[in-house]
């Protein structure tokens, strides 16, 4: 226990300097993981960094010795492999590490930096005994030191043990800085994508009574959904079924802007009943079935689904109420709540860092990341899960936590409605949700019983929300068990040699995968060759693929595999959030990159106008123009990028629509020659 404790003050010390430069780092950020620069981070911590034939050398002041091989799932220090989580990744001349693998490597006690940033609790500051003792004891040390890090202003957790009915949580920071409201157990935060396990959940109760069918088509439930065919892959609307929708597997467009973010009670109710009006015109992302891509609008559907098989006309109120009759108040989570009513006290105010408070925003498609909870709720259920108790059958729980559906293979596996996480030995369920200022991550690790729930309201809390409940559970599990997991690389997955150089032959072969490949919702890509390495372009962005030995390749963007099927050259794309598997595409005669005819009537700046009450968006302004190549571009303006995506977007012709990802941009000019684009759902109206 001694080695144990003096690991977990060691992690307190030097888990600051992990994210010492993380607020000043901007890169596009998967829910579950972030990958930060590796020079950065060491350099920062006091370190030397070098590369020395092609792998990175770094030591450390203590006189340690690190080597880092891009590709491989596996470092050294002092000569001793040391298991990764994530290959280090190298793109335009940039290494990058997981902040996962970062926390991890602290955690055991890898690197000891002599630097502490004290941030007191303004919880309850009680010394924790009995039970997971060291583990609690960890969390009240280790949350100030990442938000300090960081500078998230309040933090919420909980731990249970689901097999002894243990809990403890705690509140850390302010939920109010301004009006000096500390954040505690009772607060209420917005958990985003977290809430999808609850509507996972309300539509299995209705599944259990025979009131829904899991293959049955969405058609026959709400006979008056449709969707256009994706523009370029094709599709019926009428094949979505129940259980695609629960997978994310259905290919509905999941970042549309219309109803994504709004700020007026108005607006909030009405989403959901207005949003059968807006599929019809819009457009599937591809053929219900074909692939796994994250999808807020079909959680939305499926909230709709519960309203309207429990004989529901307002779809808001009637989702609200079913949740709170046949979850909330059975497992008596008093506190929680799909409504954010201006009534509602104790709830946590939003934060674009420490202590600056912005403007709410909520998530309208109420089931898809409408919830507000607490830690002291969220323990309850997290026991109920791990239980299988209140809720539904032991039978119907685990089969929503076994494998679906895959995002991430090896990685990440979709349940119905959970997600299941594989970090070497350990198989961990749960969810995590991020919506604007608020980063959420549960986990429950089922062998152990074990859970932990962590929640920020600062937009930086995205760095840490995931690697804080990962570091927890970890000492959980040595606490408990007295053995601490074995963080090792995804089975089969063993350390390389890093990035190999491509032969003449392999060139040749690879050449007859030149041409364009649609990828869901990231758009159409064009694969070239140039100068002997493999280049993918969207029109505004191009990034290098580096060869592995498995013979795949690594970019920023996630992992590549090619290979021919039937013929036909095809692409398989795998990143955390989604795997996707497409041949190619033809063109046709046009240039897909050049500018549409009359395109320079077109060029300007757009601002966000709403279509209905309280509509609010992310985007500031939107900017039609050209780039550096003569390619047609808009540039999204907006306080952050990560969630819609790309800064500068690429405007692509197939088969006559102009689409950016799978979304056609419509050009509107009213009767006056005033000037709108249609797009991502959203209305933008050219200014002067």
């Amino acid at each position: 226990m001694k080695n144990f404790t003096k690991r977990v003050t060691a992690l307190v010390l030097a888990v600051s300097m992990m994210f010492a430069s993380a607020s000043i780092v901007h890169a596009n950020v998967a829910e579950d993981m972030m990958l930060l620069p590796l020079r950065t981070i060491f350099e920062d911590a006091g370190a030397s960094v070098d590369w020395v034939d092609g792998v990175a050398v770094i030591v450390m002041p203590n006189g340690d010795e690190w080597v880092f091989t891009p590709g491989a799932y596996a470092a050294t220090l002092n000569s001793y492999d040391v298991p990764l989580s994530t290959p280090i990744t190298v793109t335009n001349g940039v290494a990058r590490i997981s902040i996962v693998d970062l926390a991890l490597f602290y955690t055991e006690g890898k690197v000891d930096f002599n630097i502490s940033f004290p941030y007191q609790s303004q919880a309850a500051d009680t010394e924790p005994l009995g039970e997971l003792a060291v583990t609690t004891a960890t969390a009240m040390a280790t949350a100030p030191a990442f938000m300090e890090a960081v500078g998230v202003t309040g933090l919420t957790m909980a731990i249970v043990d689901t097999q002894t009915g243990f809990t403890w949580t705690h509140g850390f920071g302010y939920a109010d800085s301004v009006g000096g409201l500390p954040v505690d157990e009772h607060t209420l935060f917005q958990v985003g994508s977290t809430s999808k396990p609850f509507t996972a959940i309300a539509i299995m109760q209705l599944v259990e009574q025979g009131l829904i069918d899991l293959d049955t088509p969405l058609v026959h439930y709400i006979p008056e959904f449709s969707m256009l065919p994706s523009p370029v892959l094709g599709g019926d609307s009428d094949d979505v079924t129940v259980r695609m929708l629960l997978t994310n597997t259905a290919g509905i467009p999941g970042n549309k802007l219309y109803g994504w973010l709004i700020t007026g009670e108005e607006q909030y109710h009405g989403h959901m009943n207005n949003l059968l009006e807006w599929l019809p015109t819009r457009d599937l992302v591809f053929p219900p079935g074909m692939a796994f891509d994250y999808s807020n609008n079909g959680w939305t559907l499926l909230s709709i689904l519960v309203a309207r098989v429990m004989g529901y006309d307002n779809y808001f109120e009637g989702f609200t109420a079913h949740a709170n009759e046949t979850i909330f108040a059975p497992l008596g989570m008093e506190r929680s709540t799909f409504e954010f009513t201006p009534g509602l006290t104790n709830v946590s105010m939003a934060y674009t860092t420490l202590g600056v408070q912005d403007v709410m925003h909520t998530v309208s498609p109420i089931g898809a990341g409408g919830l507000l909870s607490s830690a002291h709720d969220m323990a309850i259920f997290m026991h109920a899960i791990g239980s299988g108790e209140a809720l539904l059958s032991q039978e119907a729980l685990g089969y929503m936590k076994q494998t679906h559906s895959v995002m991430a293979p090896g990685v990440i596996d979709y349940g119905l409605g959970f997600l299941r996480m594989f970090v070497g030995d350990l198989e961990l369920v749960g969810h995590g949700g991020n919506i604007t200022h608020f980063h959420t991550e549960m986990l429950i690790d089922q062998e152990t019983g074990l859970g932990v729930f962590v929640s920020t309201n600062t937009i930086s809390g995205i760095l840490i929300a995931s690697a804080l409940a990962i570091t927890v559970m970890e000492t959980a599990i040595t606490e408990k068990t007295g053995i601490a997991p074995a963080l090792l690389p995804p089975p089969g997955q063993d350390a390389t040699d890093g990035a190999l150089a491509l032969s003449e032959e392999e060139l040749i072969a690879l050449a007859a995968f030149e041409g364009l490949y649609h990828f869901g919702e990231s758009g159409i890509w064009e694969m070239t060759i140039i100068d002997g390495t493999l280049t993918w372009s969207n029109g505004g962005i191009t990034f290098e693929l580096t060869p592995l030995p498995d013979g795949t390749f690594d970019s920023i963007a996630g992992n590549y595999s090619f290979e021919l099927v039937d013929g036909e050259p095809t692409v398989t794309h795998t990143n955390g959030g989604e795997q996707f598997t497409t041949t190619r595409i033809d063109a046709g005669d046009d240039d897909a990159f050049a500018p549409p005819e009359g395109f320079s009537d077109w060029v300007g700046v757009y601002v966000f106008k709403p279509q209905v009450t309280n509509e609010a968006a992310l985007v500031l302004q939107l900017i039609v123009g050209v780039n550096a190549l003569g390619n047609p571009v808009i540039t999204i303006i907006q306080p952050i990028h990560t969630y819609i995506g790309l800064s500068e977007a690429p405007l692509v012709e197939y088969n006559g629509n102009w689409i950016v990802g799978t979304m056609p941009v419509i050009f509107i000019v009213d009767e006056d020659g005033n000037r709108s684009i249609d797009i991502l759902g959203g209305l933008f109206v050219m200014v002067d």
